[in-house]
């Protein structure tokens, strides 16, 4: 075959190859657009509408953030249910819906509130969400808590419940409320910044990190105030759901230390002999009991 014989047959050949690239590419992008719609579908479209039978608990189970308006990425909420993970945040109108169209539903008699994934939240919000119990159980239903252990937030809410279950390894953390702050006076200094601070009134320390390296007695105070008010809030809400002496949040905290010792380490028991929980339990005893109740279906 002649040379100029051969050069069609090639051109052929790369335009034949070059066609099976570019399908082959066309391909792959419908492939992912179609697997990402089975996905977004599975994810969102695909359960239906829950069946409610008659006797059954709702499942309160916050995880991460208490929030008023998500503000994450919309693809960090995909991966997180793609993956399994709990959300990093949740609505707390959802819980307050939630709780309220459960108080009027018939087939659903008591509340399981799970709060080992709740990370943060206000103390507004969390008066907000123990406003939704509180309605939840005027109307006759009951509210079981359970957590492994309990920081100061989630023990705000879990105070709210009927009863309160933590496991034998965990126990109720509380600690107080704190306020820190951060001070550059020294780094500004040493890198010759120079900061032109007006400031009248003793009680203005929002300029105080650039002018110390240390809180003035003055914000002290201002802050002891402040924390004062809303840790009296706390050992007030949460002594009068447990029926417990106003002070007696505030007792318990001031002497862990000395009260930990004489319990061995033993925190579980620690907050049982306070009142703080009125089951020390495994999650396992924990879904026993409560199927005592409502039953346990097969999964």
């Amino acid at each position: 075959m002649s040379e100029t014989g051969r050069r069609p047959l090639i051109v052929r050949f790369f335009n034949g190859l070059w066609n099976v690239v570019v399908w082959g590419y066309r391909l792959v992008i419908i492939g992912m657009l179609m697997l990402s719609l089975t996905l977004l579908w599975l994810t969102w479209g695909g359960k239906g509408a829950a069946t409610i039978e008659n006797n059954v608990a709702l499942v309160i189970a916050p995880s991460g953030e208490l929030v008023e308006q998500m503000d994450q990425d919309p693809a960090q909420q995909f991966a997180e249910q793609f993956n399994g993970l709990p959300p990093s945040q949740t609505v707390l109108r959802d819980l307050i819906e939630a709780l309220d169209l459960a108080r009027d539903d018939a087939r659903i008699t008591t509340a399981v509130v799970k709060l080992d994934q709740l990370d943060g939240a206000g103390l507004a919000q969390l008066e907000e969400f123990n406003a939704a119990i509180a309605r939840f159980r005027a109307s006759g239903k009951t509210v079981h808590a359970y957590a492994p252990s309990y920081a100061q937030a989630p023990y705000f809410v879990a105070a709210q419940a009927d009863d309160i279950s933590v496991d034998p390894l965990g126990g109720v953390d509380l600690e107080g409320l704190s306020s820190y702050q951060n001070y550059f006076k020294d780094a500004l200094d040493k890198l010759g910044v120079k900061v032109n601070v007006f400031r009248v009134g003793e009680y203005k320390s929002a300029v105080e990190p650039f002018l110390r390296n240390d809180m003035s007695e003055e914000a002290k105070t201002a802050n002891l105030e402040w924390l004062g008010d809303l840790w009296t809030r706390y050992g007030t809400v949460t002594g009068n759901a447990r029926q417990l002496p106003a002070n007696a949040i505030d007792s318990y905290v001031r002497a862990l230390p000395d009260a930990m010792e004489q319990a061995n380490g033993d925190s579980a028991q620690l907050a049982l002999i306070n009142k703080l929980v009125t089951h020390v339990e495994t999650l396992a005893d924990f879904r026993k009991r409560i199927a005592q109740k409502v039953g346990m279906d097969e999964e």
